[in-house]
């Protein structure tokens, strides 16, 4: 403010003194006071100038200086085990655009709290993430690469778009979660892996053999297992809406307490299958196998069962199965239906 203010200051007085130059120039040239009042105005003006400059660039300066403070500040605050003051630290380290602009690179950011944060786009390339909590963590385009990620919190994180690279260090259950939903795994094998509590959400994941894999709690939404072996996977309290299992096996698997509103399960085999307590809204079990299936306590509002093989299944304690396509279905004396059906 001062620099601006000498400025004006200098400008005015000199505009002053060339105007009076000017109402003077017919008078006797030199005169004393003609003179000396240029002179007065001419240096005056002349030293003004010069001290704005110099103020203004000591200001600059100290709002560089200022603003680098802050910043490593907010730095120094995003890697605090406090929850509260690392998630603020992140919204603000946003707003200043500093969070994808490259100025965390680097950044020591281990055992941070930074659970359900927003990180999109946020790069991060050479940090230290180990043992920070990233739980449920948007992490979406995020740059990891040659990032420390080892012991760290992923459970819930989004890492669609993630880019890593062969410096990046990180679990072999999280490296394998963000392989599934950035590369081409088109048949690949990967039995007996834990995803438990894995954002799988819109994977590709056609022709995939996760056999004996544990995916409990997943986020598995509109991914498609077109084509899948399943055989004995753990899907218990995982969110599947409008997945994909079109002609999926999926033998002994367990579904309790899912939900699967508008899944496509046609012409999928689940046999000894466990849906108890999943809602099953809007399914599509369309000529598919769920021989002695246990859909006990599950919701069937306007699913489809149409040619369904429904032999030996239990539906006992099912909510709105009045509401069910049940045209031509399969079933035998060991089928259990609610009383509330009237075949």
């Amino acid at each position: 403010m001062g620099g601006i203010v000498c400025l004006l200051a200098g400008v005015i007085i000199g505009w002053t003194g060339y105007n009076y130059r000017i109402e003077n120039r017919n008078q006797q040239t030199n005169s004393r006071k003609i003179i000396l009042f240029n002179d007065f105005y001419a240096n005056v003006s002349t030293s003004l100038v010069s001290i704005a400059i110099t103020v203004l660039f000591i200001d600059q300066l100290n709002r560089i200086r200022l603003t680098q403070q802050e910043r490593e500040s907010l730095k120094l605050q995003m890697g605090s085990p406090n929850e509260f003051f690392a998630i603020e630290a992140t919204r603000i380290l946003r707003n200043r655009g500093w969070l994808t602009n490259g100025s965390l690179r680097g950044s020591n950011l281990s055992i941070a709290s930074l659970r359900e944060s927003e990180l999109q786009n946020a790069d991060l390339r050479n940090s230290n993430l180990s043992k920070a909590n990233l739980q449920g963590a948007n992490l979406e385009g995020a740059d990891l690469r040659g990032a420390n990620l080892e012991m760290a919190v992923l459970d819930n994180a989004i890492l669609n778009g993630v880019l890593i690279d062969n410096h990046t260090k990180m679990s072999n259950k999280w490296h394998l979660v963000w392989k599934l939903v950035n590369e081409e795994v088109y048949g690949q094998d990967f039995k007996g892996v834990d995803l438990q509590n894995a954002v799988l959400r819109d994977a590709k994941l056609i022709g995939v053999d996760l056999s004996n894999s544990n995916l409990s709690n997943a986020d598995m939404r509109q991914a498609d297992l077109t084509r899948a072996k399943l055989i004995n996977a753990i899907f218990d309290g995982a969110n599947l809406e409008g997945i994909n299992f079109y002609d999926a096996k999926l033998i002994d698997a367990s579904f309790k307490n899912v939900s699967l509103v508008n899944a496509d399960l046609q012409e999928t085999t689940l046999e000894n299958v466990s849906l108890e307590n999943a809602n099953l809204t809007g399914c599509n079990f369309n000529e598919s196998n769920l021989k002695n299936a246990n859909l006990r306590s599950s919701t069937l509002t306007n699913s489809k069962f149409y040619r369904a093989n429904l032999c030996g299944a239990d539906l006992r304690g099912s909510v709105n199965i009045e509401e069910c396509d049940l045209t031509s279905f399969e079933s035998d004396e060991y089928t259990l239906l609610p009383p509330e059906y009237f075949p």
